[in-house]
């Protein structure tokens, strides 16, 4: 793949988005970043708003190693979640100055998978990314927002965002990878901040059970993108900010 000079992908969490005044914080700190001379694709989570949604209907979240197991009726819920948070993402950035359009697997093939594990049920990895769709539309001035639900023979895949922000950079070639978490940037063993993390290092971050939870498909997610030459970030939204203006922020991996 020809390394791309030119594009950006952003991952962003749920929490993020949880309210309008958030929403359009978040949408003029990505403006800035487009602003800066960046063309932008965007994926969204939106794990805490499905939890939400699930608990409103009684149903509990289980999760393993940081991926939510998803049943037929938990993807029925999920689903236009995750639609809807695009949607709303989508309109927040056009409002903004970014003209943006949300899309999930289900449209254009935008991302297609396989079931990751069946003892996890309809969770996804993603094989193939429409990456042509994607590049069109970013040198084109609109920003694509892609959701993590992909698509298989069978209908749709429940993905964790992060790795599906990594199939999405790599699949363009991306020249950076942006995954936006709460935090300013991935903590080590003794709680702070790391400015710059090797492959080896992040590894042992996760063996050694520092690194928990969501931050295991983050890290993982880092770490794939890194193989493809991909500059990757774990950051917050000041973080973003402070890119826009031509500083560091968060924690950049790096192989050695």
């Amino acid at each position: 793949m020809a390394h791309n000079p030119g594009i950006t992908v952003v991952k962003l969490g749920g929490r993020s988005i949880e309210t309008p005044s958030g929403l359009a914080a978040l949408a003029s700190r990505l403006s800035a970043l487009r602003a800066s001379g960046r063309r932008l694709v965007v994926v969204h989570g939106g794990g805490a708003q499905v939890t939400s949604a699930l608990a409103a209907t009684g149903i509990e979240a289980r999760f393993v190693n940081g991926l939510r197991v998803t049943d037929e009726k938990t993807l029925e819920i999920a689903e236009p979640v995750f639609g809807q948070i695009g949607r709303s993402l989508a309109h927040a950035l056009t409002l903004a100055g970014s003209p943006a359009v949300s899309l999930t697997g289900r449209d254009a093939q935008t991302t297609q998978g396989v079931v990751k594990d069946p003892a996890l049920g309809r969770v996804g990895t993603v094989t193939e990314v429409n990456a042509d769709l994607l590049r069109h539309l970013a040198f084109n001035g609109v920003t694509p927002v892609v959701g993590p639900i992909a698509v298989d023979a069978e209908g749709p895949l429940n993905c964790n965002a992060d790795e599906v922000a990594s199939a999405v950079a790599r699949s363009l070639g991306a020249r950076d990878l942006l995954l936006l978490t709460d935090v300013p940037a991935v903590r080590g063993p003794t709680g702070k901040p790391v400015p710059v993390l090797t492959r080896a290092g992040a590894e042992e971050l996760i063996s050694g059970g520092v690194a928990t939870g969501g931050m295991i498909p983050k890290i993982r997610g880092a770490l794939d993108a890194l193989a493809s030459g991909a500059r990757v970030r774990v950051l917050d939204e000041p973080g973003l900010s402070l890119l826009a203006e031509g500083h560091d922020a968060g924690t950049l991996f790096q192989e050695a």
